[in-house]
């Protein structure tokens, strides 16, 4: 079955496509994308709690079907850090963030230490003590760029790491995932809301606002299959 976003967008003919992206195209330097398929309209801002930061690795900045911008777009009180292990452990901000005792930082990565928020069994009591609740640090990047900056990060190695289980398999259908527990990095933010709304380290925005993460991330999906199959089309009808 075909998603709403794929019907609403099923009167954009292949040959349009494929003519104007063929132009030179104009940039949202809002969301980085080109403005033919720029997503701005489609974010759903909300206050997310926990608090989030965001770190996108260098590489991770020139893959055009990235997730974290719109993630960070869409969490209003976000911060968005791009750097490597040296870079992020030379920002002042990071430092700061991991010798804060009023609010508790860890990194979403499912180490062989997590603490796993699924398993009703994993003591919390560090982090829901925490006066001004946590702050979590997501990883923008391949499984081995998010493996290496947590490992030679110093200021990232020494935070509590937590994980979840994801419920379902990923909606990333332009991009391969190495496992079937794999997600994207705005998956992996709405899932992890949720999970800490459900143990007690926060609470979900009002109306589920958190939810248009979904809805732009398949809306950013639809699209972007659109744009592929037009210049497939175009490439096939001139050979």
């Amino acid at each position: 079955m075909r998603s709403k976003t794929s019907q609403r967008l099923s009167d954009f003919s292949q040959t349009s496509m494929s003519s104007e992206f063929a132009r030179c195209r104009p940039t949202c330097f809002r969301c980085f994308r080109p403005r033919i398929t720029c997503m701005c309209r489609s974010l759903t801002p909300f206050q997310s709690d926990p608090e989030l930061v965001i770190l996108i690795h260098p590489r991770e900045t020139k893959r055009a079907i990235g997730t974290a911008r719109l993630a960070h777009l869409s969490i209003q009180n976000s911060v968005l850090i791009r750097g490597d292990a040296p870079m992020l452990d030379r920002d002042s901000r990071l430092r700061s963030w991991a010798e804060d005792t009023d609010r508790r930082s860890v990194v979403l990565f499912p180490g062989p230490g997590s603490l796993d928020l699924d398993d009703s069994g994993t003591d919390l009591s560090t982090l829901v003590s925490a006066p001004r609740g946590i702050r979590v640090f997501v990883i923008d990047g391949t499984w081995s760029e998010a493996r290496k900056m947590v490992q030679r990060s110093e200021v990232l190695s020494r935070m509590p790491q937590i994980m979840f289980r994801p419920d379902r398999p990923s909606n990333y259908r332009i991009r391969k995932q190495p496992k079937p527990v794999c997600v994207s990095t705005i998956e992996a933010i709405h899932a992890l809301l949720e999970r800490c709304a459900e143990r007690g380290l926060g609470r979900l925005p009002e109306g589920h606002a958190h939810d248009g993460l979904l809805d732009v991330f398949e809306r950013m999906v639809d699209l972007q299959i659109v744009c592929r199959d037009g210049a497939a089309f175009t490439k096939a009808a001139s050979e």
